[in-house]
């Protein structure tokens, strides 16, 4: 998903090792299996309603912060990522 640890650039290194470990909080803080409902999660509506913003806010994050990451290392987009990234522009009525 956000493709191997960078060698030879120390600063996009230590940002991926913060993305993974972001990625890896949040499936283990709502116990959703990555083979099942992908790497961010499934949709918020298969989350409890009382954790359900939170969800959002913290998937819609991630999914930004990896296609920026995918972005700065010229790797093609990540469509669940990218896809997300774009719901939450049209929602806020902006677009990407």
């Amino acid at each position: 998903m956000i493709g191997e640890r960078p060698i030879s650039d120390a600063a996009l290194a230590d940002q991926r090792e913060r993305l993974t470990r972001r990625i890896e909080r949040h499936r283990l803080a709502y116990g959703f299996a990555i083979d099942q409902d992908g790497p961010l999660g499934p949709d918020p509506t298969h989350v409890g309603k009382h954790q359900r913003g939170t969800y959002e806010e913290q998937r819609l994050a991630l999914a930004q912060d990896i296609t920026r990451y995918r972005e700065s290392l010229e790797l093609p987009p990540l469509d669940q990522a990218l896809k997300l990234s774009h719901d939450d522009a049209r929602a806020a009525g902006r677009s990407l």
